[in-house]
């Protein structure tokens, strides 16, 4: 079900009630599932018709909708490549957005702090999935990715003074795929088949969760407003008191959070994951 919390014009709502439902069938995953934490796929199937969705939190897969729509009437060679792929008993379906003579290349609608940090490595999963289910169906081994970021929060400004900062709001990642990687994917979507259908009570990882970590900040004295220090570890946090503050000091755990449970995830308040 959509819900409209935020009042958003009629036109985008009735735009995204017309995207096409999630549908789960059994021993059928998309590419898309299987980059998900099993628990998380495991849930989502569990609770189908008791999820709902605003429409704020959509508004990034319309854009995407937008970019591949653009994509698909513009390409001059294979857009939108289908793939319904049968690995052992399950069916594996998926829409690569572009596969040229050499590449697998996707389209995404990300952040400029993605590029910043350099953290590609779903992007990488994504792709050599669609690299290894194109070697099932032509035989072909392609040999790069190519993922095509449009930055949503792009500052002209901040391109001209912030070290780091990507030139241009189409950022452009590459990666050469090798013979082990295809090794390497088979692997991972065997072994996450069999993880979905054996492992029945799974916890999602602290990376899984996106947990923040927690903290723990030094105060020289009681009742300080102000930390000292904060640390990543209580063993960092007892050293600085030894080394800095003549080994007298409080120490008080700041918890870290679980982003993606307590903002992305759309089965967390069924799952103790998102508690």
């Amino acid at each position: 079900m959509v819900t409209n919390k935020h009042n958003i014009p009629e036109a985008i709502v009735k735009f995204a009630e017309s995207k096409e439902k999630t549908e789960y069938k059994p021993n059928r995953y998309s590419v898309t599932e299987l980059l998900l934490p099993t628990r998380e796929i495991q849930m989502l199937r569990l609770h189908a018709n008791e999820l709902e969705e605003d429409v704020s939190d959509m508004i990034m897969a319309l854009f995407g909708t937008a970019a591949h729509k653009i994509l698909e009437e513009n390409a001059t060679e294979n857009a939108e490549v289908k793939f319904e792929t049968q690995v052992g008993e399950d069916t594996i379906v998926g829409i690569a957005d572009l596969i040229t003579a050499d590449a697998i290349e996707d389209y995404k609608f990300t952040t400029v702090t993605k590029v910043q940090k350099q953290d590609f490595e779903d992007y990488r999963k994504r792709g050599l999935i669609y690299a290894w289910l194109n070697f099932l169906k032509t035989g072909e081994l392609k040999r790069k990715l190519k993922f095509h970021m449009l930055l949503k929060d792009w500052s002209k400004m901040k391109a001209n003074v912030v070290t780091g900062y990507p030139a241009s709001p189409i950022y452009t990642w590459e990666y050469n795929i090798a013979d082990s990687d295809y090794d390497y994917i088979e692997q991972f979507v065997k072994e996450k088949l069999k993880d979905i259908k054996e492992n029945k009570n799974p916890q999602c990882d602290d990376s899984e969760r996106w947990f923040t970590g927690n903290k723990y900040a030094v105060y020289k004295k009681a009742g300080d407003a102000r930390a000292a220090y904060v640390a990543d570890t209580e063993e960092d946090a007892h050293a600085y008191i030894t080394n800095k503050c003549n080994g007298a000091g409080e120490i008080q755990m700041r918890p870290g959070d679980n982003i993606k449970c307590k903002y992305y995830c759309k089965v967390s308040k069924w799952c103790y994951g998102g508690k």
